[in-house]
């Protein structure tokens, strides 16, 4: 597989990840982005599951905003 796919393939994740509400769905694509973090929801922890995914979310559009990535980013907007 080209590099260039590899993107799109990226691109395609991160944008089912921001228009879910899938628990699972939305940790994987932040596993990507975060590879060095422990990324998980703890059920004994006072943040409700959809705060969790809004949180990480709200990572994910940081973290595309800071690397200025367009095709992602201006689909946020």
């Amino acid at each position: 597989m080209s590099t260039i796919d590899e993107k799109e393939l990226q691109k395609a994740r991160l944008w089912k990840a921001l228009d879910s509400n899938n628990l699972q769905t939305v940790i994987l694509a932040a596993r990507e982005l975060f590879p060095g973090e422990c990324i998980g929801y703890n059920l004994a922890g006072e943040q409700t599951i959809p705060d969790y995914i809004e949180e990480l979310k709200d990572r994910i559009r940081d973290y595309c905003k800071e690397k200025k990535s367009e095709e992602v980013y201006g689909k946020m907007k």
